[in-house]
Parts: structure tokens; sequence; C-alpha cells
């Protein structure tokens, strides 16, 4: 069988483990997921960063609920159709993956409110989600996932995929 999509990755090059936030001196504060019965989990979240201008972080990707465009995890735009998020933002504490008709993608904005869009935000709908074969929820091993979207988004000068 062919390999699934994440596990056509190349390796990633590290030499020593990121420090922490609060190494790195990142205020944080505690922000609510919920799991699919709707009971929240409280995750750290990166407060006080720098703004950023568009096209700055051109494959930047916002996951959002479908029903209310709420942000709920971040994405880097692997190619116009795949999204590389955390496997914790689309899986439930067993580590079984979302309904894709839960989650939308938004690219090409600075503003993650839902009406508060600039005129080159392109929105799609998720179509598949693939984690990691050796995801552990309980230790976030393998903490990597692959959100495929509905249609691609479509190449602009402030929106375009990671370079390998």
């Amino acid at each position: 069988t062919p390999p699934s999509p994440i596990e056509a990755l190349p390796p990633l090059a590290t030499t020593a483990p990121p420090p922490s936030p609060l190494e790195a001196g990142i205020p944080l504060y505690k922000h609510p997921h919920f799991d699919a019965e709707g009971k929240p989990i409280w995750f750290p979240r990166i407060v006080g960063g720098t703004p950023a201008t568009i096209g700055e972080f051109p494959s930047k990707v916002s996951l959002q609920l479908v029903t209310n465009g709420a942000h709920f995890c971040g994405g880097t735009l692997l190619t116009m159709q795949h999204v590389l998020t955390a496997a914790h933002c689309v899986t439930d504490r067993r580590g079984v993956p979302m309904s894709v008709s839960m989650i939308q993608a938004m690219a090409d904005d600075l503003n993650i409110l839902p009406k508060m869009g600039a005129p080159t935000r392109q929105v799609r709908q998720a179509r598949t989600i693939s984690v990691h074969d050796k995801y552990s929820p309980a230790t976030l091993a393998n903490d990597l996932a692959l959100v495929r979207v509905t249609s691609d988004f479509v190449k602009t000068a402030t929106l375009y995929p990671t370079k390998r």
C-alpha cells in the first residue's frame, strides 16, 4: 500500500528540542478546546505576540469551526490543498479525528474573527484528516496531522505553500 500522506513528509532535521514558550519568554494563558462530548480541555495559548502584515506569513492557516467560524488551531499550508497541524487540534482525547464536516480552513487574512475578513480571505471546507499513525494523545508524541481541503486555495502574492 502507498504511504499515508503524513508518512510521505520528509523527516525533520532537528538537533535539539525547541525551548518551551516560558523558556522563550512568551506569556501564556489557558485556552479551552472541546472534546466530542463538548467538555472543555484546557491548553496553554500564546499571547502578547507581535503584529504581522499581510503576506508576512504566507502559508499560515486558521482552522475554524464551520458552525460559527471560531478559530481553534493554526496550521501551515504544505500544498494548495494540504494543511499541516497538530493532531491534538483535530482529534478527541482518545485520538479519534473530528468529523470533517466540523472543520474549515481560512487563509490569506490576518484577522481570525468571522465577520472581520479581508477581501483576500479564502475559506475551504475540510475533506479528509490524516493523523500520524503513531500519534499518542497521552504523551502528544507524533502530534502531527494533515487536513486536506475540498478544493485548492488560490495561490496569490500573499498566500502560497511553505518552501521545502
